[in-house]
């Protein structure tokens, strides 16, 4: 330790290091004065999140920064979800709070997941699911870069005190098993993208999200993931009510004065946060866009306090110290604290208590250190509000601007101010910082009594240098034309706020950060402002091909397969030519043509060695169509069909068990979404309408309406053996033997 301190005197003598950044160094080495641990911090690369009034990072950001109050009214819309035998009646207040619009929509097309199934699905995994994937997609790593990592999801939900979906009868369903599964809920994640790493549901109360993160963070650390999507959920099937059994810490006038002298109680909300992980050292290396860096976190409980769910401020401050040091800083390079600030009498003054004590402990400076919470504008949105903190926090990092927290006028009584390190930040202010990178705390604290606060610093800016000139390309495609347009438009405002963004940056990140689907369109361009401007004119005039203007779209949905395989070793030749020096115009109009035509295309390969990085773009445009039990819509095939013939019998039962409201003859009842449950639940359908005797192999034989058909309408001899793409041999040689129609010796031989 004493050469460390010699060496940073060395280098301010020699004027190679100011004495400001002499002082900070010693200071952390205060904080350490056995040992000093060097460990891989944490990075932020991707954000997406939910929240009353926002569905974007961007539309929270200005809602903050505004000051604007998304505390509302319960959605008369969603007031009707509730099932008529659990609507609370009679002269009952409903509560106000942070609700969120909408929780019914879902693309469940985008999942490939069967609309039967997707009803079933609790709307925390639905919500969940689709916020993941856009934190993925703004991190750049959705496609080949994910799958079959070793990435973790972490996810933390409080369960107490919920009502349950699927309602009433229809959990007995078996999709609902699936559908409602607690553990699923990460678990969803992991299998929607091929993930190896642990997949870990967390409910510690109010804490959870937080603590998700944390848990997240030391599996990074400990290597039992290389990374990690963590987050924090809260959703409602019903309002908040006057007379409910948290009432007693509810604001009586809907209002959250954290810290004010008029603070009365909180108001609840929903909402979901998520974050993607990475080793700050590999997201360096990897050239990936960083949001922010977190430098260390702790958690604890309360142990014995004065009630199993009263707060304890000496386990507060201890949480605290035990978070400074594993970031290893001295609490005085702090700029900002987002505390877990509920707006209640008793909690309020024990959070900024724990918080002087702690800080007392190293420091006897007064007011240096800024203090707010998101709670006053969108509520306290329980197992959400720690990643409705930190998100805020992480944002405020990037703009170098903190919000002001609203209902502030008064200090709370219990609360000196003055005599403490910390000051109200009650109007949205610029964060300066002269001494270092700015830091910011954020605590989250469980009604559980499990804590955990968490230390936050500014990423470095991105290494830019002079970009080279020439024609770039700028793929994007979609699930359907519609959501095409809908992503045009996203790239229109994008491009039109973003106006000096790195052209190379830009196309790498789409080419490379995201799934390739049927509906394509490639634009070159040699300019920002010349992608914009074709952007716009697909934008306003639908979407076109212009091979002319460096604009080529087509359906790759609708190219053969064998003409897919052709274009795939076309561009994979076209890669090749390109990283060896031919890299003109016309090998990327060519690389153009493929793509939309429906070619693989290895763009990593064609960016190999050119160093660029990763940026934020737009996220994919869900289609947002209602999912919800007892509310059928037109995607649902009637469940009781007039006499017909047997292939129109069972295609309706398909249709069913799909929940589709049309359906291909040859398309396989796996790729629409099928699974092991809707299987089972099919052959059942099939042999009670039918009277016939298949079993859960016979719709892995014959996967399709055609297949089972004539299976079904024939003698095996006439249906035959029929073999399509990629069907397995295996399941169509078992069934022989099982029915009769190969020996068992001949069987053998065939294996």
């Amino acid at each position: 330790m004493n050469l460390i301190k010699k060496y940073i005197y060395r280098q301010v003598a020699a004027q190679k290091l100011t004495k400001e950044a002499a002082k900070e160094m010693l200071m952390e080495l205060q904080v350490h004065p056995e040992k000093t641990v060097i460990k891989d911090r944490v990075a932020i690369i991707g954000i997406g999140l939910r929240f009353p009034d926002s569905d974007s990072p961007e539309e929270y950001w200005s809602n903050l920064c505004e000051g604007n109050i998304s505390i509302k009214d319960f959605p008369e819309e969603r007031l009707m979800d509730i099932p008529e035998g659990q609507r609370r009646t009679g002269n009952i207040r409903v509560k106000r709070g942070g609700y969120l619009s909408s929780i019914d929509a879902f693309d469940a097309g985008y999942y490939n997941i069967a609309p039967s199934e997707a009803k079933y699905m609790n709307p925390l995994q639905r919500v969940f699911l689709e916020s993941a994937t856009e934190a993925i997609q703004d991190a750049g790593y959705e496609g080949k870069r994910i799958r079959k990592t070793r990435t973790g999801v972490y996810v933390g939900v409080d369960h107490t005190s919920k009502p349950e979906y699927p309602f009433g009868e229809d959990k007995n369903n078996p999709l609902a098993i699936t559908g409602a599964w607690t553990g699923i809920l990460a678990s969803r994640v992991s299998y929607v993208f091929n993930l190896r790493g642990p997949s870990i549901v967390i409910d510690t109360a109010c804490s959870s999200g937080l603590v998700a993160v944390h848990r997240a963070c030391k599996a990074i650390q400990s290597h039992e993931c290389d990374m990690a999507i963590a987050g924090g959920i809260c959703l409602e099937l019903e309002p908040a009510f006057e007379e409910d059994a948290l009432s007693m810490v509810a604001s009586k006038d809907d209002k959250v004065r954290t810290f004010d002298n008029n603070a009365n109680g909180t108001v609840w909300g929903e909402g979901v946060g998520v974050v993607v992980l990475k080793p700050l050292r590999k997201a360096v290396e990897d050239k990936d866009h960083i949001y922010a860096v977190i430098k260390g976190s702790a958690v604890n409980n309360d142990g014995t306090s004065n009630g199993i769910t009263a707060p304890d401020a000496e386990a507060q401050e201890e949480v605290l110290m035990g978070a400074w040091e594993d970031a290893g800083i001295h609490p005085e390079s702090l700029s900002y604290i987002e505390a877990h600030g509920t707006g209640t009498v008793l909690g309020d003054p024990i959070e900024v208590k724990g918080l002087t004590s702690a800080f007392s402990r190293y420091t006897d400076k007064k007011q240096f250190c800024g203090i707010g919470s998101v709670k006053t504008n969108i509520g306290h949105t329980v197992a959400a509000s720690g990643m409705a903190s930190l998100l805020k926090v992480v944002l405020s990092l990037q703009k170098r601007m903190i919000p002001g927290t609203r209902h502030f006028e008064t200090p709370n009584r219990y609360i000196n101010f003055p005599g403490s390190p910390l000051y109200m930040v009650d109007k949205t202010r610029e964060w300066t910082e002269e001494k270092g990178p700015r830091r910011a705390g954020v605590s989250a604290f469980g009604f559980s009594g499990t804590n955990c606060h968490m230390v936050l610093e500014e990423a470095s800016g991105p290494e830019t240098g002079s970009e080279a000139g020439g024609l770039e390309g700028l793929m994007l495609s979609a699930k359907t034309t519609k959501a095409l347009l809908k992503l045009l438009e996203a790239y229109k405002g994008y491009l039109e706020r973003n106006q000096g963004v790195s052209k190379e940056a830009l196309s790498y990140t789409a080419n490379t950060g995201r799934e390739h689907h049927a509906y394509r369109i490639a634009i070159t361009y040699e300019e920002t402002k010349e992608l914009k401007e074709k952007v716009t004119g697909l934008v306003q005039q639908g979407l076109r091909g212009n091979v002319e203007e460096g604009i080529f779209y087509e359906a790759a949905g609708d190219a053969a397969k064998e003409e897919k395989k052709r274009l795939t070793e076309l561009a994979k030749q076209l890669v090749e030519e390109m990283k060896h020096g031919d890299c003109s115009p016309k090998k990327l109009k060519e690389m153009c043509t493929c793509y939309v035509k429906g070619a693989e295309v290895d763009w990593e390969g064609y960016y190999e060695g050119q160093g660029r990085r990763k940026i934020s773009l737009p996220v994919y445009p869900f289609e947002k169509k209602r999912f919800w039990l007892g509310h059928e819509g037109d995607n649902e095939a009637s469940l009781e069909p007039p006499p017909e013939m047997l292939k129109e019998k069972l295609r309706r039962l398909w249709m069913k068990a799909l929940g589709v409201g049309e359906l291909d003859s040859t398309a396989n009842f796996y790729d629409m979404g099928g699974n092991s449950l809707m299987a089972i639940q099919l052959t059942n359908e099939i042999n009670q309408t039918l009277a016939s005797q298949i079993d859960v192999t016979d719709l892995y034989t014959y996967p399709t309406l055609e297949l089972m058909s004539a299976y079904l309408d024939k003698d095996e001899e006439d249906a035959g053996f029929v073999h399509q793409d990629g069907e397995d041999d295996l399941m169509n040689l078992i069934r022989g033997v099982k029915n009769g129609k190969v020996t068992i010796e001949e069987g053998i031989k065939r294996l």
